[in-house]
């Protein structure tokens, strides 16, 4: 269990510790930067807690297998977040030689979009979300098509249009929820479902948690105070300070730090099988891909060293030379990389 979590030994000791005494309390926080594993082990947790077997990732139980695939009935996600970086990547992974291990990837970041638009998160304002509900069925026709198991490796033209269709359906529907509020009809869609009568463990992932205007966290707070018995809420945030005070009372807090250099670079080269390269951090590595990292970095190198020999001098940066730095201006992301690589610059020398 755990064992594909990489750099978070200590959270997944004490998750493994509360799983074996059955001491997990039925609402959780994981709260830590981007990129540091949250949404991960969540989605391990979630098939620990229904596993029917030794709770290893290759357990044979149907639990596990409708896990693997994202197709466990009994997960429901919702939460905005930034899904199509990760789509990206593992559509490359994917297409590049199609093995199991990328498929499952590929099928999973995926999956954890499409679960945003289970029916039973939509009742009821299906006109709102009809054109993007409509990419989504789309996108999970497809992806039923290159299943794990699927015979489609020999037609490998084929394959690659099936993956870049996919890619656009779900450029489509991660557009449409992006930057939205997690309304609350599906806080109160969410705590009808839990409590709805079933057998089986139920499990809600809120990512971005504090995503929530005050009606959805005081409807939240109202199922927090008496979750159900076999349902479990996990939320994940990157912004702690921002979850109000009686929510934060009635969960379990996990701190997830921010991963090492050395295990971000693990992270690339096993999960994701590339070289890790001059990428410090697994959101560098996320951003490289979509700008020319390298010149960013170069220019980002010119700045900081700038700004030091003026500081010493007494002086103020040349407007001419400000000038020279217009590649970092030609997009959100490219400026982002560039201050991002500034500040770090900074922090090495405090």
């Amino acid at each position: 269990m755990f064992e594909n979590i990489i750099g978070q030994e200590r959270v997944t000791k004490e998750l493994e510790k509360a799983l074996k005494t059955n001491t997990l309390p039925g609402a959780i926080l994981f709260s830590g930067e981007h990129y540091s594993g949250k949404v991960s082990t969540a989605l391990e947790l979630a098939r620990s807690l229904s596993c029917k077997g030794d709770k290893s990732w290759n357990c044979s139980c149907k639990n596990c297998e409708s896990h693997r695939n994202m197709l466990y009935p009994y997960l429901q996600i919702i939460g905005p977040g930034n899904f199509i970086d990760e789509i990206n990547i593992c559509a490359d992974i994917v297409k590049n030689g199609q093995p199991v291990y990328a498929r499952y990837m590929f099928i999973r970041s995926v999956r954890k979009l499409l679960k945003r638009f289970d029916p039973v998160l939509w009742e009821g304002t299906e006109n709102k979300y009809k054109q993007v509900a409509s990419n989504a069925v789309k996108a999970e026709e497809l992806l039923r098509e290159i299943s794990v198991n699927s015979d489609d490796i020999q037609d490998s033209v084929k394959f690659v249009k099936k993956v870049d269709k996919i890619v656009s359906e779900c450029s489509k529907v991660a557009d449409s929820i992006a930057n939205d509020k997690i309304p609350i009809d599906q806080i109160r869609k969410i705590s009808s479902w839990a409590h709805s009568a079933t057998d089986s463990v139920k499990i809600i992932i809120i990512e971005n948690a504090d995503a929530m205007g005050e009606s959805s966290r005081n409807s939240l707070l109202k199922i927090l105070e008496e979750p159900p018995s076999s349902c479990y809420f996990i939320l994940t945030t990157s912004r702690k300070g921002a979850i109000i005070p009686t929510i934060l009372s009635r969960v379990r807090i996990f701190n997830f730090p921010e991963r090492t250099q050395a295990d971000s670079a693990e992270v690339i080269n096993r999960i994701f099988r590339e070289d890790s390269g001059s990428f410090r951090s697994i959101r560098e590595y996320f951003l490289g891909r979509k700008t020319d990292y390298e010149t960013i970095k170069k220019l980002s190198e010119v700045f900081v060293s700038a700004i030091k020999e003026n500081s010493k001098s007494g002086k103020i940066l040349n407007i001419d030379m400000i000038a020279d730095f217009k590649p970092v201006y030609s997009s959100k992301t490219d400026f982002v990389m560039f201050i991002e690589n500034c500040m770090e610059s900074f922090r090495d020398d405090v």
